[in-house]
């Protein structure tokens, strides 16, 4: 099999992370969410200064991939003329941010990203429904991270920025 060739997807279910997950060999290859996911994302959640939804294959309890939320304000300058009309008044738009996403290294070509983003970009549509938000928010790590968000409909607030966001309007109209 070609190194680069996709792997079969791999079945999971992404729940709210708790103290029976198993993060200790979590390594997506980069330091900062390893170090999160292993020592710091249970205290977070449990703190609810985010939340955590982790994949695991059924049945299981060890940590595939995860991705974390936490509402945000946006200043209406950084992100489209619509929405800095729309949001003149109150100096702030409301926003859900990406905070963290990550999947092990070896599964990552196996749709965990995915299915992790796809669950994500949900929840967020969610969570609008209940508290209003107007975009989801996230800081790609690099520009090859950037480039693949922007091929899910996310732009940067400001050319060659890494900080991104994807209105949620948009979202609620290609479902």
């Amino acid at each position: 099999m070609d190194a680069k060739a996709k792997k079969p997807p791999i079945p999971v279910e992404i729940e709210p992370l708790d103290r029976q997950h198993d993060r200790g060999a979590f390594s997506c290859g980069e330091p900062r969410i390893d170090n999160f996911c292993r020592n710091n994302a249970r205290r977070d959640h449990e703190a609810y200064k985010v939340r955590i939804f982790v994949a695991v294959r059924p049945g299981t309890k060890i940590v595939l991939g995860f991705y974390s939320l936490v509402l945000a304000a946006l200043a209406p300058e950084e992100v489209s003329e619509g929405a800095q009309e729309k949001f003149a008044r109150v100096n702030a738009v409301p926003a859900i941010y990406l905070a963290m996403i990550g999947v092990t290294e070896g599964c990552k070509e196996c749709t965990i990203g995915e299915q992790l983003m796809r669950d994500a970009l949900n929840r967020a549509l969610m969570i609008s429904e209940h508290a209003g938000a107007y975009a989801i928010s996230l800081d790609a790590l690099d520009e090859r991270v950037a480039a693949y968000y922007t091929k899910l409909g996310f732009e940067p607030f400001t050319e060659g920025n890494l900080k991104m966001f994807l209105p949620l309007h948009q979202i609620r109209s290609s479902t």
